[in-house]
């Protein structure tokens, strides 16, 4: 899976937490790509199939400006081809600011929802009055990112909504296959043909934990 890090940075530590992201997502087994000064035609050539952005907040909680020109134009444009992609943001701020505290992450947020792109899991906020090594502090959940989009790999027709739960398997099954058949079978089977119930609301979540060594 090829996974777009979008970064905005005022003084380099998002761009730093990015860097750390792209070497945990190619050792994972990801294409990950980054580029802090990237166009629109550069990201549209490396075709994403996910997306991590990675930014800071400055002002009034505005995106910091080298990444002002890379938000407006795909704002301006909004690719359908993205629509329906999962996706995930990381939030730098300082929460002494109050309401603005990791505004700019909000901002990404709100792009990638007008984008159609699928939220995986919920915004990391690192918080700069109680981080000193964010780019450490951002690798649990970046592990939880590795895991959901694993997932979303092998069953993406978890992004229709209500669907999310199903593939949401554990970490502890780094690739396909690490799962059962008849598991991967049933999982399939029921996002492609969800029971009448889901009408209502109420959806199947089978979760599968390996029994491996590694547990």
């Amino acid at each position: 899976m090829k996974v777009a890090i979008l970064s905005g940075s005022v003084y380099g530590t998002a761009e730093e937490v990015a860097r750390h992201a792209v070497k945990l997502l190619n050792a994972a087994g990801f294409e990950a790509w980054h580029n802090p000064r990237a166009t629109l035609a550069e990201l549209q050539a490396f075709a994403p199939q996910a997306f991590l952005a990675v930014t800071s907040t400055t002002g009034m909680g505005e995106l910091p400006d080298n990444l002002l020109p890379l938000y407006s134009s795909i704002r301006d444009q909004l690719p359908a081809a993205w629509r329906g992609l999962p996706g995930a943001v990381i939030g730098l701020g300082d929460s002494s600011y109050g309401d603005t505290f990791c505004g700019g992450g909000e901002q990404m947020r709100e792009l990638f929802a007008e984008l159609g792109v699928q939220e995986v899991l919920p915004m990391l906020r690192l918080d700069a009055s109680e981080s000193v090594t964010p780019e450490t502090d951002a690798e649990p959940w970046l592990a939880e990112l590795i895991s959901a989009l694993r997932a979303d790999r092998l069953f993406p027709q978890q992004r229709q909504p209500g669907l999310r739960c199903l593939g949401q398997i554990s970490a502890l099954a780094p690739d396909e296959g690490d799962i059962p058949s008849q598991v991967v079978r049933r999982l399939q089977g029921q996002a492609h043909h969800p029971r009448p119930h889901q009408a209502t609301g109420h959806h199947t979540c089978l979760l599968y934990t390996s029994p491996s060594p590694r547990d």
